[in-house]
């Protein structure tokens, strides 16, 4: 058996965010075929960070990049 080994974020998404302080999470299109607060509205309205930056989000843990959401309720 042959598992292709592909970068399924790479296939979706629709704008190069470079260090991610130029694109909001939430409220850009940068990954799908809309922005995630549309995509994700439940979560969206969740959120306490609306107008964060890609950047802001992506937080160090470990060796590895991980997303710092923080919800409300």
């Amino acid at each position: 058996m042959v598992v292709e080994d592909r970068n399924w974020f790479s296939d979706v998404a629709v704008k190069k965010v470079r260090n991610g302080r130029n694109t909001r999470f939430w409220l850009d299109r940068w990954t799908g075929d809309s922005p995630l607060c549309l995509a994700f509205p439940r979560l969206f309205s969740l959120s306490i960070q609306k107008e964060a930056s890609v950047g802001d989000l992506r937080v160090m843990a470990g060796d590895r990049w991980v997303w710092g959401l923080e919800l409300s309720g």
